[in-house]
């Protein structure tokens, strides 16, 4: 069912593109998702559309955008928390497990954003998530430096950790199938619980 028009939506028309956009790319890809899908959603002609955005790829650098910018805030909490960089470190995983809860649609995107994108690896250096894993990495480095990490590649834990948890609450619905889970909330509360415990494991053993 199309959106209502931009007159009886208090939205910005803009703002409805990039919403309708995160829907439809994070459910079927940057390929799979039409201008004509997104007019229909947003229930805008397709003139209207290219006066905000003159082609998809920046209807998806917008999406992206805001995925950073939504990114940035958690991190940035987690830098003015106080205590050791390790136990902030240990924050922010907690904060991404809960961003991954709140923005189904984010986590579906950055999945898709690895895979999907066949010309991710030449513009990496440009990626607009490089900033933010860069950040995390330095938090882990300086713990690391404090003794309170173990000597470990940091950008590869980070792609381990977050690709994981990606990846699991992208296919919660599968898992829960296989389980025979039937109170998938629980089963996300159990397996965030269980990334926490093993982040505590490694702080626990510190530069051992």
């Amino acid at each position: 069912m199309a959106a209502p028009l931009a007159r009886d939506n208090p939205r910005g028309t803009a703002e409805r593109v990039l919403d309708a956009a995160e829907r439809l790319f994070a459910e079927r890809g940057f390929a799979g998702a039409s201008l004509a899908d997104i007019c229909g959603e947003v229930g805008i002609a397709k003139s209207s559309l290219l006066h905000h955005f003159p082609s998809k790829k920046r209807i998806y650098a917008g999406v992206l955008a805001r995925i950073v910018g939504d990114l940035e805030a958690m991190l940035a909490e987690a830098k003015r928390m106080d205590g050791e960089p390790a136990e902030r470190f240990r924050h922010m995983i907690a904060l991404h497990l809960h961003w991954t809860r709140r923005r189904p649609d984010y986590n579906q995107l950055m999945l898709r954003e690895l895979i999907d994108n066949a010309d991710r690896p030449s513009q990496v250096r440009h990626w607009v998530l490089k900033p933010v894993l860069d950040d995390l990495a330095a938090l882990i480095t300086e713990a690391q430096e404090q003794g309170a990490l173990g000597s470990f590649d940091p950008m590869l834990f980070l792609f381990h950790t977050v690709g994981g948890i990606a990846y699991v609450m992208a296919a919660r619905l599968t898992l829960a199938g296989i389980t025979g889970e039937t109170d998938i909330d629980a089963m996300i509360e159990r397996y965030c619980d269980f990334v926490i415990r093993s982040i505590d494991a490694a702080l626990m053993g510190g530069g051992e």
